[in-house]
């Protein structure tokens, strides 16, 4: 008996893997395994795009360039800049100094603070003269502050102080003046000359320094001290006592700013003396003649032989039988005259007479006389 057909397709021998291991879980269906493809898809996808972008890079430098960091823009240790405020509004003030003529380029001042309405450590002093800083700032303190040491310059300084903070310069404060006088006065002696021979006893200090100074003259040696102020032209004038062998004669000065100048000239003290000389146009005259008149000159010269000017003469006349007459007048370039002296005839007699001159020259020397007879006949 002939056995069914069986299916030509042999029975397959390959097992699932449920039938090799009974506790594993079911395979996924057909819609899980389309989800877990998409998904491994897209994670696949994103490791290639990111390997594309910087995949060589860091191939050639695997160690990753550092983010520099940012520098902050304020103090260190200060995570905002601090506001800046306006610039100070009050205006400091300069105390009026109690001497404004100095000899030395360096003065201190004082200045005086209103109250500034923001803390004393965000401000400083500034100092001019004339326009321009000269210091550096100062650093406020207080409200009261000394500086010492400011320079000054020759002639005017004009002083003025400013308070400045983080948001600039406040107004300046009303200017001082001060005045830098620091040369002394100059002094140029003309008379007498250094080492000259004075026959009297005194002599003649003539000079020139600064105008309406007071210029003080002494002589140790006689223990003589003048004082003379010079004019408007800074001349000078005045006589001094000599003692009878030499004399160092000091003439000093001092201006206004306390600058001092001093000179010394040595004089000796001679025993020469003054001369004079007298002339009559007529001596003698007759008595049947007069009235008439006649003329007189007297020439003067020092104890050096030099003619003097301003020397005071006194001249007289006593004819024989008429009054005595005078007449006083001053020597020009060494002369002195009185004219037309008229001699009159009511009175008169023969006889002898005297006209006599007398000259003083001041200065500690001795007057000089001259005197000569006049005779009627």
């Amino acid at each position: 008996m002939v056995s069914p057909r069986r299916s030509a397709r042999p029975e397959s021998t390959v097992r699932t893997r449920a039938a090799r291991d009974p506790d594993a879980p079911p395979p996924l269906s057909t819609p899980r395994r389309a989800g877990v493809l998409v998904v491994v898809s897209a994670l696949l996808l994103s490791i290639v795009l990111a390997w594309g972008g910087s995949g060589s890079r860091l191939v050639a430098d695997a160690t990753p360039t550092p983010t520099p960091a940012a520098t902050p823009s304020g103090p260190v240790g200060t995570a905002s800049p601090v506001p800046v405020g306006p610039p100070p509004t009050v205006t400091p003030v300069i105390i009026p100094l109690d001497d404004t003529l100095l000899t030395q380029r360096r003065v201190t001042i004082t200045v005086a603070i209103p109250e500034p309405g923001e803390a004393l450590r965000n401000l400083q002093l500034r100092i001019y003269r004339n326009g321009d800083l000269i210091m550096d700032p100062v650093r406020v303190r207080d409200l009261t502050l000394t500086v010492r040491n400011v320079p000054l310059r020759r002639n005017v300084n004009r002083l003025t102080v400013a308070l400045v903070n983080a948001g600039g310069e406040g107004p300046r404060s009303e200017a001082v003046t001060v005045m830098v006088d620091d040369r002394a006065p100059r002094i140029e002696i003309k008379e007498p000359a250094d080492g000259s021979v004075v026959n009297g006893s005194f002599t003649t200090v003539r000079g020139v320094t600064e105008p309406d100074l007071s210029v003080l003259v002494r002589n140790p040696a006689s223990g003589a001290v003048a004082t003379v102020v010079s004019d408007g032209r800074g001349v000078f004038i005045t006589e001094i006592r000599l003692d009878s062998e030499a004399n160092p004669i000091a003439i000093s000065t001092e201006d206004a700013a306390g600058n001092r100048t001093s000179r010394t000239i040595d004089v000796v003290r001679g025993e020469g003396v003054a001369e004079a000389k007298l002339a009559l146009s007529r001596q003698k005259v007759k008595l049947g003649d007069l009235p008439l008149s006649i003329n007189m000159r007297l020439d003067v010269t020092d104890p050096n032989g030099q003619p003097v000017s301003g020397a005071t003469v006194v001249f007289s006349i006593s004819p024989p039988g008429l009054p005595t007459e005078t007449y006083e007048t001053v020597t020009i370039d060494g002369s002195a005259r009185w004219d037309d002296v008229v001699i009159a005839r009511e009175g008169a007699v023969r006889g002898n007479g005297w006209v006599t001159a007398v000259a003083q020259l001041g200065a500690g020397i001795a007057a000089a006389v001259s005197t000569k007879p006049f005779t009627i006949e």
